[in-house]
């Protein structure tokens, strides 16, 4: 497999994802769109499970939950950034 495809074999589905651009702490990263969980999306992007990663939407930061489900689309932004300590 040349590393310069525009498709990644999709393991569990048996079928080639496209590969899409989307942009992590203001870089570009190209991985397969379509649907994650949030673990297995920091997993895809480089970051560390026990890191915080937010979706940027409109200016604004949601975090996205390790157990979340989400359909990844070209141009998304995301940042990520070491876990906060919560309170109880």
């Amino acid at each position: 497999m040349q590393t310069n495809e525009a498709t990644v074999e999709d393991s569990d589905k048996g079928r080639e994802r496209e590969l899409i651009e989307v942009e992590l702490n203001g870089k570009p990263k190209h991985i397969a769109g379509g649907d994650y969980t949030g673990r297995a999306l920091k997993l895809a992007l480089g970051v560390p499970v026990e890191y915080e990663l937010d979706e940027v939407i409109r200016g604004e930061f949601k975090e996205i939950r390790n157990d979340e489900e989400l359909k990844l689309h070209r141009g998304e932004k995301f940042v990520s950034h070491p876990g906060q300590g919560k309170s109880s």
